[in-house]
């Protein structure tokens, strides 16, 4: 499901769909390799269950579940303009283990100029896919370009695809 071309062109109501995935032990540790999160309950998980060493995923792993929501919504990345990853706040339910699978989903709240510049807010839920017990909520806001628009040469975001929502 394609929502937009960019994730600049994303509107307040935008559904951005959900995804699934695991937790692996490969995609925790090496985000918390470039996160410089070294603490064991992120780095020893094998994934398996009882062994005592199944560990978790950091909450700030909604971080790379926005990125993979992101690359299915808008798979022409960013848009013209290099975006910033302003601020967010997480709301963690439940621990997330290391090899459970998870469903993300998202949508854009909202969208709003402050000091000639353009910003969008988006909120994303992570929750377990079988039990669909939330385990994170994930509220983001996003620079969408650096230079002010009164400094932009195209005024606009990018045209959206015919039969997108």
């Amino acid at each position: 499901m394609s929502t937009g071309r960019y994730v600049c062109d994303l509107e307040p109501g935008d559904d951005l769909g959900a995804i699934e995935f695991d937790l692996t032990p490969l995609f925790v540790r090496e985000f918390c390799h470039s996160s410089e999160m070294h603490q064991p309950e992120f780095q020893n998980g094998d994934g398996t269950e009882g062994s005592g060493s199944a560990g978790y995923a950091p909450p700030t792993i909604a971080h790379m579940a926005k990125m993979k929501l992101f690359q299915q919504a808008c798979p022409e990345g960013s848009g013209p303009d290099a975006r910033m990853h302003y601020t967010f706040q997480i709301e963690w339910f439940k621990p997330m283990r290391i090899g459970m699978r998870v469903r993300v989903s998202g949508r854009c709240k909202n969208r709003y100029e402050k000091r000639e510049r353009e910003y969008i807010t988006f909120e994303l839920d992570i929750d377990d896919a079988h039990t669909k017990e939330r385990l994170l909520r994930y509220d983001d806001i996003t620079l969408v370009s650096f230079r002010r628009k009164s400094e932009r040469t195209d005024q606009t975001t990018s045209e959206r695809p015919s039969g997108a929502a």
